[in-house]
């Protein structure tokens, strides 16, 4: 008994002995690999510090930052053309009523022509437009508007024949009260008829007004989803897909997102509040997918009826017409090479404080290719607006014109410069060598407009001074005033920011988007999100939820365990 204990014993040494033994090796292993990974931390901190590397391979959170952000580039139509439309089948929310039960196969737009036709007011006020006017005013009738009463369009805003229309005729009802065309009401046709809209719509249509954010859609497969909306989508050109390690990876590909025209006070405009991915590589026409209704994955809150009324960091406002008026130095005369203008000049924009920066490479080769050879823009900060003199040599200054003949053979030299600031004389007006009249007070429109002043009380500039105003102009606010700061004026950007200027707020008038949210069409890479087209569409139910705390709605309706939006709750 004894023997077979200590062979047991020893046999368990062994066994101990050769367990313990064991790890050396593996210790070794173990020092070896931490030995790698020390010599791959200090390689990999070299490398994100070589000048080479640091820009494209290792952002800084600056640049991880600027990934959230969206560089616009939409394509120009002798590329490629991106088209996109919402409930192209009438499966979600069509503003039928009682016709909801006539909807078309949940994969009408598949691989086939598509387009939406959209309609513009004839009348204004009561009164009926001309062609012209209707398009110069772009009054955007609603969903349920009688053909008598709009000029069909496409979305790039391009008249559509009558006969190329895809739309149904309207129905004709009696109704006792018509006595003509427009007689009394607008949807009358003729005495004792009156036209209302076809419930009937031909596939791939256009429903982006009327969604209803608490329907179940279908996909082109026919799997029925909660809380979804169908969309269509083409592009005539290949669709940026990514595979391999990048094909889980969500900042590559193509995607169709969902966001809120200029933000809320929850979120801002670039927020992403639902979307999907592309996946095909090209389409044969339309192509139908879904998109979540629900706001930011959350199936408890869903996209809404959302207005605002109060002005914010972020809303759009209008100029209104009593905003101030200056009067600046003469206009440039091309055949003179005299006058002033506005610099920075920015092909397919407007010039000064209406040119948005030169952000992309392509912007930059078309200002090269584009710039006038005169006049020039003299050199000055990308955070800047000018207004500049081209002049003639001698003109202003104390120059020996006989000098210049001798070196130009003419007089007829010119020169730019930044016009002259306004001065006061001893008599109390302002003006200066490039104004050609005296006024009674400077322009209050910032430093940009220290070379003008203030038109008179009649909006009067003299001579051949020529007028300036932001009136009637649309703009998206960067700052509020807080605290008395500002001296309670709003500042409000013409160029997405790159430069501000500042109203008092009864020179404000804040503009309701058309539509409450937006599509968007965006490729996505390591380092950047490219938007390449927006398009609006209108979430008619449910209403907003109240928030109780904060005194305004937000920006989704609160559903209850039983799936009823809430009308109201504590934030």
């Amino acid at each position: 008994m004894s023997s077979f204990c200590l062979v047991s014993a020893a046999m368990i040494m062994i066994i101990v002995v050769r367990i313990n033994a064991q790890p050396a090796a593996t210790s070794n292993n173990d020092i070896s690999a931490h030995q790698i990974q020390i010599n791959k931390n200090k390689l990999e901190k070299q490398l994100k510090h070589h000048s080479d590397l640091i820009d494209d391979y290792f952002p800084t959170k600056e640049e991880e930052e600027l990934l959230n952000k969206y560089r616009i580039e939409y394509p120009y139509p002798e590329d490629y053309i991106i088209s996109m439309l919402v409930n192209p089948c009438g499966a979600n929310g069509t503003h039928g009523g009682k016709y909801r039960s006539i909807a078309l196969g949940y994969d009408c737009c598949m691989n086939q022509f598509g387009r939406g036709e959209y309609g513009f007011l004839k009348y204004d006020n009561g009164s009926v437009m001309t062609d012209i006017e209707v398009f110069e005013k772009r009054l955007l009738s609603s969903h349920d508007e009688v053909l008598h009463n709009i000029i069909a369009a496409d979305e790039a805003g391009n008249e559509i024949p009558f006969e190329h229309s895809r739309r149904a005729d309207d129905h004709t009802i009696i109704d006792e009260e018509c006595r003509g065309l427009r007689d009394p009401y607008s949807y009358c046709l003729e005495n004792r008829l009156k036209a209302i809209k076809s419930p009937y719509n031909p596939s791939c249509w256009d429903h982006n007004q009327t969604v209803d954010a608490m329907l179940r859609c279908y996909t082109p497969t026919g799997t029925r989803r909660s809380h979804c909306m169908q969309l269509s989508y083409a592009q005539n050109a290949f669709f940026s897909l990514c595979g391999s390690e990048f094909a889980n990876d969500m900042h590559c590909g193509t995607y169709i997102e969902i966001h809120r025209e200029n933000g809320s006070p929850y979120d801002a405009e670039g927020t992403v509040l639902a979307e999907t991915r592309i996946t095909t590589e090209y389409a044969n026409g339309m192509y139908t997918t879904t998109i979540d209704l629900t706001y930011k994955n959350n199936d408890r809150q869903l996209l809404c009826n959302y207005q605002e009324t109060k002005i914010r960091e972020g809303s759009m406002v209008r100029v209104i017409n009593d905003s101030p008026m200056c009067c600046c130095p003469s206009k440039y005369n091309r055949n003179t090479r005299k006058g002033s203008f506005f610099c920075p000049i920015k092909a397919r924009t407007e010039d000064g404080p209406f040119a948005d920066s030169h952000d992309i490479l392509q912007e930059q080769l078309e200002l090269d290719a584009t710039r006038p050879t005169s006049p020039k823009c003299p050199s000055q900060d990308e955070k800047e607006d000018t207004i500049v003199c081209s002049m003639r040599f001698g003109e202003h200054e104390d120059f020996d014109i006989e000098v210049l003949e001798l070196l130009s053979g003419s007089v007829k030299l010119t020169h730019t410069t930044r016009c002259e600031n306004v001065k006061k004389s001893e008599d109390g007006f302002y003006s200066s060598k490039h104004l050609h009249g005296n006024y009674s007070s400077t322009c209050p429109l910032g430093e940009t407009f220290e070379s003008c002043t203030q038109a008179s009380p009649s909006d009067t500039c003299y001579g051949s001074d020529v007028s300036f105003t932001f009136r009637g102009r649309i703009g998206k606010v960067m700052t509020v005033p807080e605290d008395n700061l500002l001296q309670g004026r709003y500042g409000v950007s013409f160029n997405d920011g790159r430069t501000v200027y500042y109203f008092s707020k009864h020179h404000l008038q804040i503009q309701i988007p058309p539509s409450n949210y937006e599509l968007w069409f965006v490729q996505r890479n390591r380092f950047e999100k490219v938007l390449q087209k927006r398009k609006g569409f209108s979430v008619i139910w449910p209403l907003c939820t109240f928030d109780l705390i904060n005194d305004r709605y937000f920006p989704f309706a609160q559903l209850s365990s039983n799936g009823e939006a809430l009308d109201s709750i504590h934030g």
